[in-house]
């Protein structure tokens, strides 16, 4: 465990890891989402979620079949999956590519942007067309 990092050192510090762990408490589902799932996913590497099946990480993980996902008290199945994977990385590099491409697709910051800008925006043909605004805030 470490301490805080700087945004300029997150990448790399992610990064490091084989794995980005992600935990959520039940009773929480519904009105968080832990926003460090995302950074995982930037820095390609598989999620291992422990937490709700419900719950938007779990959600990612089944439909991007990017890391792992246990209720939390799975200490068994969690066990077996860790003692599996010292014996064999390759899920743990396949998931890694599919965590970089789901973010890529469907996470970074300009799609991130015009998602907002659906919901922000005037109508068209009131004050600014959709299209102006998106192409105001475009991040390249």
């Amino acid at each position: 465990f470490r301490p805080y990092s700087d945004r300029l050192l997150l990448g790399a510090s992610l990064a490091e890891g084989h794995l980005g762990l992600v935990t959520q408490l039940p009773q929480t589902l519904g009105c968080i989402v832990p926003s460090k799932t995302y950074g995982i996913l930037a820095s390609g590497r598989p999620l291992l979620y422990i937490g709700p099946k419900e719950a938007t990480p779990a959600r990612h993980i089944v439909s991007y079949r990017c890391g792992w996902q246990f209720d939390p008290g799975e200490a068994k199945d969690l066990i077996a999956l860790l003692n599996q994977l010292i014996v064999d990385r390759s899920p743990i590099h396949e998931t890694g590519r599919n965590a970089r491409a789901a973010f890529d697709l469907n996470f970074d910051r300009p799609l991130g942007l015009r998602r907002i800008c659906r919901f922000l925006v005037v109508p068209a043909g009131e004050a600014q067309p959709r299209e102006q605004v998106e192409s105001a805030i475009a991040v390249k």
